[in-house]
């Protein structure tokens, strides 16, 4: 079915994403983690092809709503996550 291959695709955007990020934090060589940044930032725009339209599917008339409450919630980490970091630094620097 279509949503069986959308959330297929969106699973395997997500395996590609860790796996190329993975591997850039891994490799001593500048291109070779720069391709692999590369290649995660393209899997990056694949996953959303698996949950976007089941917004639509959800609830055509609240499709809006449904897209703004993910995308706020997804934000999130890009506020928790620097946050989290700079405490544990901050918590091994102090160490």
């Amino acid at each position: 079915s279509l949503l069986r291959w959308r959330g297929s695709a969106s699973v395997v955007g997500f395996l590609v994403q860790a796996t190329c990020l993975a591997g850039a934090f891994s490799v001593a060589q500048a291109p070779v983690a720069a391709g692999a940044l590369m290649l995660s930032a393209v899997a990056a725009g694949t996953h959303s092809i698996g949950f976007r339209p089941l917004y639509v599917e959800l609830d055509p008339p609240q499709a809006g709503a449904l897209s703004g409450l993910g995308n706020t919630l997804a934000s999130l980490a890009s506020v928790v996550g620097p946050m989290t970091i700079g405490a544990t630094l901050a918590h091994h620097h102090q160490q």
